[in-house]
């Protein structure tokens, strides 16, 4: 199995880095990823971003160390990361699946499906009551009554409003 990134169709300006993944002559799949990179910073010889800049002065090669150019490599260093794990990720689980090998399979590993996190469904109507028994008798009862009041014009905002609760 070979795992490539490459730049497609690579012109001026951002280009998206595209996924190869080949096995054998069999199989070979092709996919944009998430990532993105200018032209000038793309080494195609080592399929990663350059993560050393250097320039031609008085006769001799320098490397840059000026807070641009630092800056551009830090960015660098954070995609070809991801590329890095993205390329683990697509390897291990070559290895370790018994099922098809498809464009599918690859646009689940790069574009993985979020799960939605659980919504709590407390409102801070309801939280207002869960906040007085929690407080249980260590506060006064104009407390108390200050609470009630305010959750009272709240609901009656939202109600005027017809806003979600």
């Amino acid at each position: 199995m070979k795992t490539k990134f490459i730049l497609k169709n690579p012109k001026e300006g951002r280009n998206t880095i595209h996924i190869r993944v080949r096995v054998g002559r069999a199989i070979d799949l092709f996919l944009a990823t998430k990532e993105s990179a200018n032209l000038e910073d793309w080494d195609s010889t080592n399929e990663c971003l350059l993560e050393q800049y250097q320039e031609f002065k008085d006769g001799k090669f320098i490397i840059k160390r000026d807070a641009e150019t630092k800056n551009k490599i830090t960015e660098n260093k954070a995609v070809n990361y991801r590329l890095i794990e993205l390329r683990k990720l697509v390897e291990d689980s070559y290895k370790s699946s018994n099922q098809t090998i498809n464009s599918e399979w690859l646009r689940n590993l790069v574009y993985p499906k979020l799960e939605e996190p659980e919504t709590n469904e407390i409102t801070f109507i309801d939280y207002c009551d869960v906040f007085l028994e929690s407080r249980g008798n260590t506060i006064s009862n104009e407390y108390v009554s200050k609470i009630g009041s305010i959750k009272a014009i709240i609901f009656r905002y939202i109600q005027y409003r017809r806003l979600k609760q």
